[in-house]
């Protein structure tokens, strides 16, 4: 293993990042595309170890994984074939044998990589990650009395690391430190004695990374977050320019992606032990939990009109509830008559399902609240033609448990399905709503008045409420299966609703139309003729709702969601576009050094408040027609548009190396950050724009960091 120690996974994040001690970088190989024929697709070829969860092969050749599955969705829109290129050995023997090929160009790519400053001198890694690990604890299945759920109750901990990990020492302090835990930390040589600890129960837990999955262990905290890449032969542009293309389009089209592919992967309920032991007593003991349901809020909440049976994405969270705890559910339809929060009282229920996660209700009303399972946006939905400019003197539509005297007029309704009709018959002019259920009754053919409006500012997230004389342990319990559960259980509840409710057939033409037909004498062809195109008009309704959305939505994905400068995609777009108009005077790319250390030292949320003031500064430093991006993580990138003189250039890049380093000290979180710019050239494309500004950036921190040099 040319003289490399070998590195036990446990303690590292699968990663090739654990061997950067020192790989050396030999010469750059040609992709196996260059081999390809001339017109051919081009083939890839990826590094392949086997690692469960991430990169596997079945005995038959076939492979799997959650690096699979996001290799398929670039070759999307790379058109990428792939040669898994496997090596014999353990783990760590296959890492450095892999990590050696990638160096030497004999594979082109590997994934799951560590970002660090050594290992980019190495490799040439994508900008944006596509997924992410944790620093994590793990205990015994065997151990009934230590989940996730009473971790954080514990007086003491004795937990296991293998070797020297400062940083995951400092990771696990901290989390005892905020828990008011004792930590005893102990230390082993050897990734054998490292695992006994635990079986013996010498220890409370390891400590690993919850994508390394431990044998007969779970995980039961997780702390520090780190990002992991593919990374690519030194000198591939081409290879690394696709790959960041097509994460971000695949960002864009499946923003769920990660967590779906983290929770098929790494996170399969049937395999959790997280129930602790007090808690599966508790399930046997407790009884039936009787939970109120209030209807007509489809999709999310209704009844089948068929079976009288609850339906929607709160059924499928109470039957994962109800799968998972092994608690007996008893489901009570709610009238609306009257304020759900009197019927638990009346009816004796334990908690009522479809409520908005409204702290300020819930204190009003002395309740508690599970966490969300279901997240979105509030809506409001308008009479047609209604000027939504100002409501405040117009009429709402509310639900008994909703009013308060405060909203002074108002009609108030029984359900949110009542309040809807009352929009459409004029008798209220606006009601608010979540995402799934405004686009659901606009799409129905006997609401023909009202228009669904997104209020992208205002969260409107779903849960259960809980009576005031609830048990902890049942909300716990509660909570712990949500933090659980599969995102498909909400999901197709959901979708399953809106295709059965989208799909136009001629049934449900008749149903919309009956008293219409049943008017038309001599001229029923012309009629139904002018009623087929009133019906496909009004069903387009909600697609033309989910098209602006779609629309809103891509303008929020142009922009970082953390700074709101330009995202990636974006900016790409609109530097290529001013290249090609010859535009271009200078960019510019920049990086804060060491920034794992600021999110170490300081945690994630200063971390994410210092990227926003140099943000701050980006904008204060550069023209307002300059365009400026946030790649992801810690780095930036700048185009100046217009001519740019060298001096001006050195002087602005110097200037924000100087306010960069005063606004993160008078922000409590010092750093410095590292600028490497260049003028144009004449009609230079984008990528190489970028690899100029990025090999500059790095003559900067080579150079001793914090500062700037312009070639």
């Amino acid at each position: 293993m040319k003289g490399r120690r070998a590195v036990s996974v446990l303690a590292s994040l699968l990663v090739a990042a654990a061997l950067a001690c020192g790989i050396p970088g030999a010469g750059v190989g040609a992709l196996a595309s260059a081999n390809a024929a001339e017109g051919g697709r081009t083939t890839i070829r990826v590094a392949w170890p086997d690692q469960p969860g991430l990169t596997e092969t079945a005995e038959d050749g076939t492979h799997s994984g959650y690096t699979y599955d996001y290799l398929q969705q670039i070759a999307q829109y790379t058109g990428w074939d792939y040669e898994y290129v496997h090596v014999e050995g353990d783990l760590n023997e296959q890492l450095t044998m892999l990590l050696d090929m990638v160096a030497n160009g004999e594979v082109d790519i590997i994934g799951a990589m560590n970002y660090s400053d050594q290992l980019a001198e190495q490799y040439d890694f994508a900008i944006n990650a596509y997924g992410s690990a944790h620093t994590a604890l793990f205990a015994s299945n065997e151990n009934e009395d230590l989940s996730f759920t009473n971790i954080y109750t514990k007086d003491k901990l004795r937990a296991a690391f293998n070797g020297p990990s400062p940083k995951t020492r400092a990771a696990v302090q901290t989390f005892c430190d905020m828990n008011g835990i004792e930590l005893e930390a102990v230390t082993y040589e050897s990734a054998d004695e490292f695992l006994k600890a635990l079986e013996s129960g010498d220890v409370d837990v390891l400590t690993g990374v919850d994508i390394n999955l431990i044998g007969g262990a779970h995980v039961v905290a997780t702390l520090t977050q780190t990002p992991f890449y593919f990374a690519a032969t030194k000198g591939s542009p081409d290879v690394v320019a696709a790959l960041n293309e097509a994460i971000v389009q695949t960002r864009k089209a499946e923003p769920t992606l990660e967590q779906d592919l983290y929770d098929k992967y790494f996170n399969s309920y049937e395999d959790s032990t997280g129930l602790s032991r007090d808690m599966r007593e508790y399930a046997s003991r407790k009884g039936s939990v009787r939970i109120g349901y209030l209807p007509g809020a489809a999709p999310v909440q209704d009844v089948d009109e068929k079976t009288g049976q609850l339906v929607g994405a709160s059924q499928a969270v109470i039957d994962f509830i109800a799968d998972y705890t092994g608690l007996s559910v008893e489901l009570v339809p709610l009238t609306g008559n009257s304020s759900w929060v009197d019927d638990m009282a009346r009816l004796d229920l334990d908690a009522v399902a479809g409520v908005l996660h409204n702290f300020d209700f819930a204190q009003r009303h002395g309740l508690s609240l599970s966490t969300s399972y279901l997240t979105s946006r509030r809506w409001t939905v308008v009479r047609d033609g209604l000027d939504v400019a100002d409501l405040s003197t117009k009429r709402i539509a509310v639900t008994k448990d909703a009013y308060v005297p405060e909203i002074g007029d108002a009609v108030v309704c029984n359900t949110l399905q009542d309040c809807i009709e009352a929009v459409d018959s004029g008798r209220a002019d606006y009601t608010y709503t979540d995402g799934y259920s405004a686009p659901y009754y606009a799409n129905e053919n006997r609401y023909r008045n009202i228009t669904s409006l997104a209020n992208s500012d205002q969260a409107n997230d779903t849960c259960f409420a809980f009576a005031p004389s609830s048990d902890l342990e049942l909300i716990r319990m509660f909570n712990e299966a949500v933090r659980e559960m599969p995102r498909g259980a909400v999901n197709e509840s959901i979708y399953d609703a809106v295709r059965e409710e989208d799909e136009p057939t001629l049934a449900r033409f008749v149903e919309a139309y009956a008293k219409e037909l049943a008017l038309v004498g001599l001229g029923v062809m012309l009629v139904v003729v002018a009623l087929s195109v009133l019906y496909v008009r009004n069903s387009s309704k909600a697609l033309k709702i989910i098209r602006a959305e779609k629309d809103r939505l891509k303008a929020v994905a142009d922009r970082d969601g953390l700074t709101n400068l330009l995202a990636m995609g974006a900016f790409r777009k609109a530097v290529e576009t001013l290249a090609s108009r010859g535009e271009v005077g200078g960019f510019a790319v920049i990086d804060v050094d060491d920034f794992k250390g600021v999110n170490d030292t300081y945690g994630h949320q200063t971390g994410a408040k210092a990227l926003r003031t140099l943000a701050d500064e980006l904008r204060k430093t550069f023209g307002e027609d300059d365009l400026i991006c946030r790649f992801g993580g810690d780095e930036f990138a700048v185009c100046l548009v217009g001519p740019v003189d060298a001096a001006r250039l050195e002087e602005r890049c110097a200037k924000l190396v100087r306010s960069a380093a005063a606004a993160s000290r008078a922000a409590g979180c010092p750093y410095t950050v590292s600028v490497g710019a260049v003028k144009a050239a004449g009609s230079e494309r984008y990528q190489d724009l970028y690899d100029r500004a990025d090999q500059v950036m790095y003559q900067a921190k080579r150079s001793g960091k914090g500062r700037s040099v312009v070639a």
